[in-house]
């Protein structure tokens, strides 16, 4: 099977490895060299730091191919912005010279994904999001309706 290196909370561990993808710690993962590197959610300076970020690039730079789970630069916290999975796989990125495979939002085929899962056909279903860039455009580029929301990222002065 596939080995990868997630960075992200357990949720992205757990999720690869219910897909059947072997899990490599950062410990191992120069010696095991992982198909991917894969860029999740996070917010722990465990999970994300300069040696984690580090052993990406290396293993980048060796021919894994660099994911993201997503493309939002920024996640609203309250009031706040927080950097996004989007904004931090960049670094990794920009040393490496090359750009990440995103596999959700905007990505159509995770809408495409869901929408078979839940029996639905396009023309009946809404996508609803908070962010101009990655919601409405997952929603755009899979031929479904979308409405945007004010309550997060996306700002009404940005959309008028």
């Amino acid at each position: 099977g596939a080995r990868a290196l997630g960075i992200g909370q357990g949720a992205l561990r757990d999720a690869l490895i219910e897909k059947g993808i072997v899990c490599v710690s950062p410990q191992s993962a120069e010696m095991s060299n992982p198909d991917f590197v894969i860029m999740g959610e996070t917010s722990s300076s465990d999970v994300y730091n300069y040696d984690v970020v580090s052993l990406a690039i290396r293993l980048v730079r060796r021919g894994s191919r660099l994911i993201g789970t997503n493309e939002d630069l920024a996640d609203k916290i309250g009031q706040e912005l927080e950097p996004g999975t989007g904004a931090m796989v960049l670094p990794i990125a920009a040393v490496c010279g090359t750009e990440p495979y995103f596999v959700g939002k905007p990505n159509p085929i995770m809408v495409m994904n869901a929408l078979e899962k839940l029996d639905c056909q396009r023309e009946a279903c809404l996508f609803v999001g908070d962010r101009m860039n990655t919601d409405v455009r997952a929603g755009v580029e899979s031929q479904v309706d979308t409405c945007l929301v004010l309550s997060g990222v996306t700002s009404e002065k940005e959309v008028s």
